[in-house]
């Protein structure tokens, strides 16, 4: 029998994936208990599957605890704030190309990471491609990236998607804010407890930013934590 959603919600809850999310090498140090836990949360795949997805582990955990902590409940919706808005219309033509991350809320699995950015690309199957690149532990260090995918869930707007770095797993991506001129866009999730202000150039300028934040306080968040990069 495979494990119930809840068996699996307090496995990746439990804060025991390792600390360097970017690791492209096995590294020695994490608990070999946490692998098997690991192995036996894949329910209905033979030893050969299970084995196959083992060994990629190092170079998917980053796309894999970019969306634990929503997938899994790990983040909880305020029921206290009103339901978070989304923009009313995504060209999803438009929004397509790179984006650089301006600010973010601080959570694990960017730990570490400077100069971020993201390419999305709209794929011939319908769905959208994410690349996401970092560089770890300095604005010069080594460039650490991870693929995935997105897809749309609100087809009337195109502004709520999700998205996926490792099968099953897919995370709620919302856009919350969105230039007219698609110059900058804010990326939220509906608990809150993710976000994502992203520009086109890589900085952005202080009064625009100003207004930004003036918008997501309305909109509930705390921006107490937020980490600014590039604001000129």
């Amino acid at each position: 029998m495979g494990r119930t959603a809840t068996q699996i919600r307090r496995i990746c809850c439990y804060n025991w994936l390792p600390s360097n999310q970017f690791a492209e090498q096995e590294d020695p140090r994490v608990n070999p208990g946490v692998s098997m836990e690991f192995e036996q949360a894949l329910p209905g795949l033979s030893g050969t599957d299970k084995k196959t997805i083992m060994s990629k582990r190092p170079k998917l955990i980053f796309g894999f605890v970019s969306l634990l902590a929503t997938l899994c409940g790990c983040a909880v919706q305020d029921r206290s704030l009103p339901p978070l808005k989304t923009v009313a219309e995504v060209d999803l033509q438009r929004y397509a190309g790179v984006w650089h991350e301006i600010a973010r809320l601080p959570h694990r699995f960017q730990k570490g990471c400077y100069a971020s950015r993201a390419e999305y690309t709209l794929r011939d199957d319908g769905l959208i491609g994410v690349y996401n690149e970092c560089r770890k532990g300095a604005a010069d260090g080594p460039i650490k990236a991870v693929k995935g995918k997105a897809r749309v869930v609100d087809k009337q707007t195109n502004a709520k998607l999700e998205v996926s770095f490792f099968w099953p797993f897919w995370g709620d991506y919302w856009i919350i804010g969105l230039d007219p001129d698609y110059q900058w866009a804010v990326v939220g999730h509906p608990s809150r407890s993710y976000l994502w202000i992203l520009n086109r150039q890589e900085t952005m300028e202080a009064e625009v930013m100003d207004g930004i934040r003036l918008r997501l306080q309305r909109q509930g968040y705390d921006l107490s934590q937020l980490l600014i990069s590039a604001v000129d």
